[in-house]
């Protein structure tokens, strides 16, 4: 866990009423990590994933397609474990956000 996803965790104690939102930081210089999406108001950048609180950013998580963690088993469905290790199969995106909720443990 980096440093600053550390302090997050030791200054900001979460709500019950928590989000899970895609953010795109503009980026036109050259990287394998950058993220084309036409028709969008920041169309090349990092595309992120974030878990919000009330305007402050708890986790965040940079996705390019093809790279997310977890066992891919099908273009459309990623296994992974849940907190209780129990593994279920679920698509990209709804395997982002388990990955994203399971640093609230270190809210606890």
């Amino acid at each position: 866990m980096s440093i600053l996803r550390q302090k997050s965790a030791f200054y900001w104690l979460p709500s019950t009423n928590i989000a899970v939102d895609e953010i795109m930081i503009k980026f036109e210089g050259r990287t394998s990590q950058k993220v084309t999406i036409p028709g969008k108001p920041i169309s090349t950048g990092f595309k992120l994933f974030a878990l919000s609180d009330k305007g402050y950013t708890l986790n965040w998580e940079c996705i390019k397609p093809g790279l997310n963690k977890g066992h891919l088993v099908t273009k459309k469905n990623a296994s992974v474990i849940l907190p209780d290790s129990t593994t279920t199969f679920l698509n990209p995106t709804q395997s982002v956000v388990i990955r994203l909720a399971s640093c609230l443990v270190y809210f606890i």
